[in-house]
C-alpha cells in the first residue's frame, strides 16, 4: 500500500470557494466530485458526502500509460480528456481522462524545478481522446486547480450534472489557513485544522 495525505471535504469545500473567488467562472452544484493529485478525494451529495476508491493502475485509454492514478466514481461519465493549462503560455499542466466507465483518471506534470511528488505526476498520456475540452487553472503557483461542469457529450458528463473540483497543487496547511483567514477570517481557519486528519491508502497496484 502507498500512504498519501488525506483531505477532509471541509477543507475541499473551502478550496473549491477560494477557487471561484480567484477567477473560476464555474459555481459547483451537487454532486460534487472532488479530486486531487495526491490521491485525495470527496463525492458530495444532497444525502452527504464519502471519499472515492482510488488506485494506480494501467489507464485502458489512448496512449494511456501504467499505473495511472484511477478513482472510482459512483456512475458512468461520457469519454473525453479534460486539458488544463496555466501560464500565459497555456502550458498544460494537468489531464483528467474518463474512458467511458465508471473511471476518473487523474494525470500530471513534473520536470527538474517541479519534481514529482504526488501519485498523479506521471506525465501525460501519448494520445489523446478525439473527444477533449481545454480549461484554465486558476489560483496561485502553490495553489491552484479548476471547476469544470461538463455539458451534455462532453468529457465527465452525466445525466446527474456533476461538477468536478480538480485540485492540482496543494497548499501547505499554515499556507492554506492563511488564504481562508484573508478572504473568511478566524472562524473558518481555525476548523481547517483536521487538514492532516485522516490518511487515504492508495494501493500501489
Amino acid at each position: 500500500m502507498v500512504e498519501g495525505t488525506g483531505m477532509n471535504l471541509r477543507v475541499l469545500q473551502a478550496l473549491s470557494v477560494l477557487l471561484t473567488m480567484t477567477g473560476g467562472p464555474v459555481l459547483a452544484q451537487l454532486p460534487e466530485v472532488s479530486i486531487a493529485e495526491n490521491g485525495a478525494s470527496a463525492y458530495e451529495t444532497t444525502s452527504g458526502e464519502t471519499t472515492l476508491p482510488v488506485s494506480r493502475k494501467r489507464d485502458p485509454g489512448p496512449g494511456g500509460l501504467a499505473r495511472a492514478l484511477t478513482f472510482t466514481l459512483p456512475y458512468n461519465a461520457y469519454f473525453g480528456d479534460v486539458i488544463l493549462t496555466e501560464g500565459t503560455g497555456n502550458r498544460r499542466s494537468d489531464l483528467i481522462r474518463f474512458n467511458g466507465d465508471n473511471t476518473l483518471i487523474f494525470y500530471s506534470d513534473f520536470d527538474v524545478t517541479d519534481p514529482s511528488d504526488a501519485f498523479a505526476d506521471i506525465g501525460f498520456p501519448t494520445n489523446n481522446w478525439a473527444n477533449k475540452v481545454t480549461i484554465a487553472e486558476v489560483g496561485t503557483e502553490s495553489f491552484n486547480g479548476a471547476l469544470y461542469q461538463p455539458k451534455p457529450n462532453q468529457p465527465g458528463f452525466n445525466a446527474l450534472k456533476p461538477t468536478y473540483l480538480i485540485i492540482s497543487d496543494i497548499p501547505e496547511p499554515s499556507t492554506l489557513s492563511l488564504l481562508v483567514l484573508a478572504v473568511f477570517g478566524s472562524g473558518i481557519a481555525l476548523r481547517l485544522r483536521g487538514y492532516n486528519g485522516s490518511r487515504l491508502q492508495v494501493p500501489s497496484g
